[in-house]
């Protein structure tokens, strides 16, 4: 099934951020975040407790945009932040409870987006240029409608 979870690990190979599109993903559910917040919550729910230097590298950014990003989303309480056990110079960060229902509720939000998005494609498809389709291509595009939903 495509759900926003498949959709946002397109954005990652080998454990890197890849900007396939160049562009935000239209989600309407914000709550104030920008680009990097979502992709570091999002980060943080599939991978878990990372440390500051695996965020940095992931996406790229330079040290001071993520300690930036990384207090913001702290002070909104949808990350932690602890130093690492066995050396002091490490920061860990981690989703909180609010977080994790943040990235959640993100998720539904993008996984209502997209369903949207196929729906209209189809009906658009099988209205608009039903004539331009054999009957097995409609029976293909029927197939894969019901994989995706």
């Amino acid at each position: 099934m495509f759900t926003a979870e498949y959709f946002l690990d397109m954005h990652f190979k080998d454990g890197k951020f890849v900007d396939i599109f160049k562009n935000e993903t239209a989600i309407n559910y914000t709550k104030g975040l920008n680009r990097e917040n979502k992709l570091i919550l999002y980060y943080l729910y599939k991978y878990g407790e990372v440390t500051m230097g695996e965020i940095t590298n992931t996406f790229f950014l330079p040290h001071s945009t993520t300690n930036f990003t990384i207090n913001k989303l702290q002070k909104t309480g949808f990350v932690d932040i602890k130093v690492d056990a066995n050396d002091n110079r490490v920061r860990k960060v981690f989703l909180t409870d609010k977080g994790a229902t943040e990235i959640q509720e993100m998720l539904r939000a993008l996984d209502s987006n997209l369903h949207n998005l196929f729906k209209t494609l189809y009906n658009i498809i099988s209205v608009k240029y039903s004539d331009d389709f054999s009957e097995e291509e409609i029976k293909a595009i029927d197939k894969f409608m019901n994989i995706i939903f």
